[in-house]
């Protein structure tokens, strides 16, 4: 099996249900020495069926945190390698990873305040983001705009609490855009738009980040420069 050069064997030690729909895994490197930013994604392979196949997932994990890589993928789509993570894996399957990679990325000495806007599955690299932000940048103000169909739908949604209850610079703003039972939500309801974002305080040097569905990053990063955001300082990545 022919792999990238840059390529590190790891072995998958943890496997949890986050969601019906999402899976959280760890992954032990063989090489400590692996890197990445927060925000970054890896290029995973895996042997199916004597062909090398490869998708791209973001880590959720800490940089600092090293020997390891934590990565949630959800169950969409035909590719094989995400079917084997949620169809095949098993404990102690070996593959391998490639990164990190990507221009989407924050650290400390970027700037001191963010808005983390996200939907979906596109809260992946932003929650590797705010967790790094809360270990290693407490003195950033950070912003967390995060829009899913229902509630149940929110990926570490109890964990985002925590990380707002633990750093009075960190707020996460939650929105759902449909649902069957609104009478138990307590949140914000509908799309993000400008009159949500005006909510996290922007200040003049606000770095904006998106991820998301196509047409959502698309159309919140028009609505961003028809607002006068520089582009220099609005990131996006689709998923």
């Amino acid at each position: 099996m022919k792999v990238a050069t840059m390529s590190v064997l790891a072995k998958i030690t943890r496997i949890q249900q986050e969601t019906s729909l999402i899976r959280s895994f760890r992954l032990e490197l063989e090489d400590s020495r692996f890197s990445f930013l927060p925000g970054q994604w890896v290029d995973f392979y895996k042997d199916i069926e004597g062909e090398l196949r490869v998708a791209g997932y973001s880590i959720i994990s800490l940089p600092s945190q090293k020997g390891f890589i934590d990565l949630a993928v959800k169950k969409i789509g035909t590719n094989p390698v995400t079917k084997y993570l949620h169809d095949g894996v098993k404990l102690g399957d070996t593959v391998y990873v490639d990164g990190g990679y990507g221009d989407f990325f924050f650290t400390k000495d970027m700037g001191t305040s963010v808005v983390l806007i996200s939907g979906g599955i596109g809260v992946t690299p932003l929650l590797g983001i705010l967790r790094y932000i809360q270990d290693e940048a407490p003195e950033v103000q950070a912003t967390m705009l995060y829009s899913a169909k229902s509630q149940e739908e929110f990926l570490f949604h109890n964990e985002f609490l925590e990380i707002e209850n633990k750093n009075e610079n960190i707020n996460c703003i939650f929105t759902i855009t449909q649902s069957d039972n609104l009478k138990k939500w307590n949140g914000s309801i509908g799309r993000i738009d400008m009159d949500l974002i005006n909510r996290t305080n922007l200040k003049p040097e606000t770095i904006f980040y998106i991820c998301g569905p196509p047409a959502m990053v698309e159309d919140l990063h028009k609505l961003l420069l028809s607002n006068k955001i520089p582009s220099d300082r609005i990131y996006t990545e689709t998923w």
